[in-house]
Order: structure tokens, then C-alpha cells, then sequence
């Protein structure tokens, strides 16, 4: 939803960075894709799990297989620092490149200790103070028997949304 926070969550090797990749796509270029009809927009993009290369390099898997340019607007900033501890900087590049929609990927190195609740509202409040939509992608915890978020029922109750992502893992069906 427009102007607030989901977090797409599943298990590792379920496309998550893909997908999010494939939205921010979808969402700077404007253009109906797969079902979606996006309100346009520029994209940061917050990678705490790869490089700028590889983000390209997906992007550019995504712009072929929909048959488009690569839209402008899609910016990259590798990350280090917990989020909300930088949210000054990333509010300089959301007004400097007019950002409509940020991806956070991914959750638990944003905030360092997903467990804590105090941690987690601190970081869905600063995603807040920027007055744009969010897209955080979560993890979830290793064996458990109710999938959810890695970490604080914060992760699942302070976005205004959150989806399972699932991988089908057999050859013929892909969901």
C-alpha cells in the first residue's frame, strides 16, 4: 500500500531479492506487468546481502525477460550500517532522487537483532519518518512450526502488510 511498510518473508532460495527486484523494476518503469498495474515511481534500492553488480546483473535478467529498456530511476546503495542508525543519509537520497519506493534487503542485518522488539519498532519507525512505501524482505527462522518472520512479532505486526513467499520445488510447476 501506498506510503506504508510490507515485508515479503520466506525461507532462503524462495526468489525473494527477484521478486522485489522484479517490482522495483515493474514500479520505475510504469508499465503493466504480470497482472500489476504500478503507480510510477523512482526506487532505492538497500542491499545488505550482495553487491551493486549482482543487482544489476539481476535487473537486467528481469528487463529481458519482460522485453523492456532498463528504466532510470532504480538506485543502489550497498549497506552496512543498521538502518535506522543511517536514516539520515537515506532521507537525503529519497528527497535528492525523489524516491517513491524503498527495498530493504534484508531485514535482519538492517537492525542487527531481529529479536528485540525495541530494535524493530525503532526500525519500522524510521522507515516511517521517510513518507514513503517500503518493501522489506525478511527471513524466516530455521525449523520452526508456524512460518513467520525471523525474529520480533514486531516483524509481523508493524507493517501494514506481509506476504510468504514459497518456492515450488518441483520441476514442472513454478509458483
Amino acid at each position: 500500500q501506498e506510503r506504508q511498510a510490507t515485508v515479503f518473508y520466506g525461507e532462503g532460495d524462495t526468489l525473494k531479492s527477484f521478486l522485489a527486484l522484479f517490482l522495483a523494476v515493474v514500479v520505475r518503469d510504469g508499465a503493466p506487468q504480470a497482472g500489476l498495474v504500478p503507480e510510477p515511481g523512482n526506487v532505492l534500492y538497500l542491499d545488505y546481502e550482495t553487491d551493486e553488480d549482482t543487482l544489476w546483473q539481476r535487473a537486467e535478467l528481469i528487463r529481458n525477460g519482460l522485453g523492456i529498456d532498463m528504466p532510470e530511476g532504480i538506485f543502489y546503495r550497498y549497506m552496512h550500517k543498521p538502518l535506522a542508525g543511517d536514516i539520515q543519509q537515506i532521507n537525503r537520497l529519497v528527497l535528492n532522487h525523489a524516491i517513491n519506493l524503498i527495498i530493504v534487503d534484508s531485514a535482519a542485518p538492517a537492525v542487527l537483532e531481529p529479536e528485540s522488539a525495541s530494535v524493530t519498532a525503532e526500525y519500522f519507525r524510521a522507515l516511517r519518518s521517510l513518507g514513503i512505501t517500503s518493501l522489506t524482505i525478511a527471513h524466516v527462522a530455521k525449523n520452526a512450526k508456524e512460518k513467520s518472520p525471523f525474529g520480533s512479532a514486531f516483524w509481523r505486526n508493524l507493517p501494514r502488510s506481509t506476504f510468504q513467499i514459497q518456492a515450488s520445488r518441483e520441476a514442472d510447476h513454478v509458483t
